[in-house]
């Protein structure tokens, strides 16, 4: 395993993005991370991502849908203003940024593992997991290519690949959080 060691322009702790594929951890990892990085970290998703970005326009939910635009870039400006300060932000979030100033890591798991997790956590059939994840992986290569034009398991993307097959989610993030410290010191 490999850091590659990243300069930042910030006094503040850089943030983390952690990106993966579907059913590798992500959500899990980032939480135990934030807890091991500091009280001051927070742990932002999707779903997060979304809302900030319609609060910063002053619209309503309603009145931000309503305009059936492309609110990429403003998903986008959302997730780099998380680069700036104390964040793990994790799953397509993460994939938004990935070009923010940030230490960037990708959870690879392999399809056997991924499709388990997946049908655990969703209380799916394995089947309908393999579905879920396909079509997660094909939306997150569509998205990685349209905002940064690479593909998104490009392994020069990220400072850290890790490979979460046969490991829980604590010991993802001790890896985690030794090269995040070996990466700044």
């Amino acid at each position: 395993m490999q850091v590659q060691k990243t300069q930042l322009f910030s006094d503040l702790r850089p943030s983390v993005f952690i990106a993966g594929q579907k059913g590798s951890g992500c959500s899990e990892v980032a939480r135990i991370l934030a807890r091991k990085l500091s009280p001051e970290f927070e742990v932002y998703d999707y779903s997060q991502l979304v809302r900030k970005a319609v609060s910063d326009t002053g619209l309503s939910f309603s009145q931000f849908f309503a305009t059936k635009r492309d609110f990429t870039d403003d998903l986008q400006k959302a997730a780099y203003q998380h680069a700036d300060y104390n964040a793990v932000v994790e799953g397509k979030s993460a994939f938004i940024g990935l070009d923010a100033p940030a230490f960037k890591v990708l959870l690879k798991s392999s399809l056997e593992a991924r499709a388990r997790h997946v049908s655990e956590v969703y209380e799916v059939r394995l089947d309908e997991a393999l579905v879920m994840i396909k079509k997660s992986d094909e939306k997150r290569q569509r998205l990685v290519k349209k905002l940064h034009g690479h593909n998104w398991l490009d392994s020069s993307l990220y400072n850290l690949v890790i490979d979460t097959t046969g490991l829980n989610p604590e010991e993802v993030a001790d890896i985690i959080y030794r090269c995040y410290l070996s990466a700044f010191d």
